[in-house]
């Protein structure tokens, strides 16, 4: 049996009954230089609420493990409304081409919990300038329940 299709950018696609929606969606920005700053959003069901500081370590882990000169440069946790969230940035790599990246881990509560997390990547050297227009861009942030399986 079929489920629903899905709708995506430019595409649908009908998918088996029993498929979990474990969405990654992907932005690129206009080019600063020799970059361009992107933005990932990624969904995934939740059965329980996580506790959200392991999930980060988990999901940096190998990061960290993999990547030159890697540090974590701030970790915070939050709440507004039905959502917990980790803010991370983390930065790796040497001299011009050192990179920034900034998560939010978000858990929603609720009759459908799931967990987004959406990260901003760009230089380190341009995330000053960058981290302005990034914040308003994952300040618009909002879930909803379309699409939704």
């Amino acid at each position: 049996r079929f489920m629903p299709t899905f709708q995506g950018s430019g595409f649908s696609i009908e998918l088996p009954e029993a498929t979990h929606d474990v969405s990654s969606y992907g932005f690129v920005f206009p080019d600063l230089g020799d970059f361009s700053p992107s933005l990932t959003v990624r969904f995934e069901k939740a059965k329980d609420a996580p506790n959200l500081s392991a999930y980060a370590q988990e999901k940096t882990l190998p990061l960290a493990e993999s990547l030159e000169n890697f540090e974590v440069v701030s970790q915070s946790e939050h709440a507004r409304g039905n959502w917990s969230y980790l803010v991370s940035t983390v930065e790796w790599g040497a001299d011009d081409g050192r990179l920034r990246q900034k998560t939010i881990y978000i858990y929603v509560s609720g009759e459908k919990p799931a967990i987004y997390t959406i990260t901003a990547t760009d230089l380190a050297s341009n995330a000053d300038n960058s981290d302005a227009e990034l914040n308003k861009i994952i300040g618009t942030f909002r879930t909803n329940g379309e699409q939704f399986f």
